[in-house]
């Protein structure tokens, strides 16, 4: 010890300034990644602009549409409580609601400031641009009197609020100015609002018609089409709308959704006579998923409508992006940097290209417009032969529909929270029910829910080699020659872009059935002015003939078997779904009969069928 009775430190273990500069660098990227794993990063990241903007701006200066005052200081940046009360009093709460310093559209010019709900963001922002900046050389000094924000187990500030609710506001300032401008938000919208009756439909769903109406848009003569870009705003609006209807997406899972989240699996044993195959798509959005797991998605064949089939759909959007739209194509062959790490281009590429996320456009690369699934929403309700006028939340509906159906329709609640992806289940459901939701897989696919009613007439007959390579030749000729080239090493082959090549190949022979089926309502589609489906050099028509010869004859024979066996054992629900698919097929052949084909089959059995139901006995 010293004379003062004091140790001296140990310079051996004392820590550095770079130790402590390296450490504190390690503990903001744990923070960064902690902020993605939320979802909320960009959401919080536009309000930290606008913090930054406004702390470092000068008089006269303009920020998001406001002219800084003539008494207006600078500030540092640092989130110090008494420099977010003033940002939230004299710039949060009364800046335009658009970022251009316009009031917003149809309010007459008095729609001016932001609401409640984003005052409220804005706070849970700043709250989140502190604890990055305690990390940070540059504030943690100016932030040391700063109490930590969850201290106590309670997410706080030293005299402001981070939990955002009024009842938890500990500073009588900021709580005087949450409650004043959530009373001038609520006169506004009194004052602006229109027809109160225009979002009161109770359960904000639309019929089957509707849903049949809203999965062609584009594809057939009578469907609505958009005015400018058809094809293309068409395609993204069909996908978008099946993956929110059948896999209760959110907009955040579709625009985020790459074609490495995509891989083929093979449905549980005794699915039934055909080999069913599940196109699962993996999800990680922080929304709904806290713990930062991977949550899977799947879609089935459509039993009777390919128009409402996902992966139908599926393929024919890849087809039209990378051989209609000619939109680049992945590099497979991964490239090395200096320190030998892979990088794969494969992983940049989207399922939906070209929609955007809050001004964050996803594959710049593409040629396609950005437009928002807001966007998408409203020009799809609007405008389909049966209007959806008094729908609420528009962007929610497909899904809140999905999963309403899949309730009404037997599917216990608890699968339906798994398919929507809800938070809020036990531990059992978090970390062991992690398998796919097949009940609620079985009812958006049109079967029963139960197992071993996979049975699709469509696919009794295989398209021919020639025809299903050719389909996706322009998307995966460079994946096999990077595979035959002398250079080709195993090791950069990784097991995403393999089970990629699976599910475009299943999708080639998937888009195939289903294009012969459709063609009688489709002849006038783009697609067909293409290779391979333009003439019969592959052999589609000579397929599309075989296929629906065989649906007419074999088809029909063994569905009207299933139905009577059904029938002599009791099974109601069995025999109803056979004759349902009976009577469905038969009309479908009616309205896309080739020439040459005969349809005596089918129709005989569905008479039969129905004969057979009016001599049931009744009890």
């Amino acid at each position: 010890m010293d004379e003062s009775g004091e140790r001296p430190a140990d310079a051996a273990t004392a820590p550095t300034d770079d130790a402590l500069r390296a450490s504190r660098l390690a503990r903001r990227e744990v923070v960064e990644a902690h902020r993605k794993n939320k979802g909320t990063a960009e959401a919080y990241d536009l309000w930290a602009r606008q913090w930054y903007a406004w702390c470092h701006a000068r008089p006269g200066d303009v920020v998001c549409g406001m002219t800084m005052p003539v008494d207006k200081q600078v500030y540092s940046g640092a989130a110090v409580p008494s420099t977010v009360e003033l940002w939230l009093a004299a710039f949060v709460t009364v800046r335009p609601k658009l970022k251009n310093g316009k009031p917003a559209p149809g309010t007459g010019g008095a729609g001016r400031g932001v609401g409640i709900e984003s005052v409220r963001q804005a706070i849970k922002a700043v709250t989140d641009l502190q604890a990055a900046q305690r990390l940070d050389d540059e504030f943690r000094a100016e932030l040391e009197g700063v109490p930590a924000p969850r201290a106590g187990g309670q997410v706080r500030l030293a005299f402001w609020p981070i939990s955002c609710r009024l009842d938890s506001v500990s500073s009588s300032q900021l709580k005087a100015i949450l409650e004043e401008h959530a009373h001038q938000t609520a006169m506004r919208r009194e004052e602006l609002c229109g027809d109160r009756a225009s979002g009161r439909n109770i359960n904000g769903d639309y019929d089957d018609e509707q849903k049949d109406q809203l999965s062609a848009i584009g594809l057939f003569e009578d469907s609505a089409r958009p005015h400018k870009l058809a094809e293309k705003q068409a395609m993204l609006m069909r996908v978008s709308q099946l993956l929110r209807d059948s896999l209760s997406f959110r907009g955040d899972d579709a625009r985020k959704l790459q074609l490495a989240d995509v891989f083929l699996a093979c449905a549980m044993a005794r699915e039934g006579p055909q080999p069913c195959r599940v196109v699962v798509f993996a999800l990680n959005n922080g929304k709904s998923n806290l713990d930062g797991k991977v949550m899977l998605s799947a879609s089935m064949r459509h039993a009777t409508k390919p128009e409402l089939c996902l992966q139908f759909h599926l393929a024919l959007s890849f087809f039209e992006l990378y051989v209609v739209f000619k939109v680049d194509v992945p590099r497979w062959r991964p490239e090395r940097d200096e320190e030998g790490r892979l990088h794969r281009d494969f992983y940049s590429f989207h399922v939906l290209p070209g929609c955007n996320c809050r001004n964050g456009i996803f594959n710049v690369r593409t040629s396609l417009t950005p437009q928002t699934m807001s966007n998408h929403c409203s020009w799809m309700y609007a405008n389909i032969r049966n209007p959806l006028v008094n729908a609420p939340k528009k962007v929610h509906l497909n899904r809140g529909r999905s999963l309403r159906d899949g309730i009404a329709s037997g599917v216990s609640e608890q699968q339906v929270g798994r398919a929507g992806n809800y938070r809020g289940f036990t531990a059992l459901n978090r970390s062991y029910l992690t398998d796919l939701p097949w009940d609620m897989i079985w009812h958006t696919a049109g079967f029963p829910t139960r197992s071993g009613y996979f049975f699709l007439l469509r696919a009794l007959v295989q398209p021919p080699e020639p025809l299903v390579k050719k389909v996706f030749a322009t998307l995966l000729d460079s994946y096999y020659e990077w595979l035959e080239s002398p250079d080709f090493n195993k090791d950069d082959l990784d097991l995403a872009t393999k089970q990629f090549v699976e599910v475009v190949e299943h999708l080639a022979v998937v888009l195939c059935q289903d294009l012969a089926v459709l063609y009688g309502k489709m002849k006038h589609f783009h697609v067909f002015s293409h290779a391979p489906f333009n003439d019969d050099a592959y052999g589609f028509l000579t397929f599309r003939q075989e296929l629906l010869q065989a649906m007419t004859d074999q088809g029909a024979n063994q569905l009207q078997r299933t139905a009577e066996a059904a029938q002599e054992r009791g099974d109601e629900k069995c025999a109803a779904f056979a004759r349902e698919v009976l009577g469905s097929v038969a009309t479908m052949l009616e309205q896309h009969k080739a020439p040459g084909y005969r349809q005596n089959g089918f129709l005989l059995a569905q008479r039969q069928s129905a004969r057979s139901e009016r001599q049931k006995p009744q009890v």
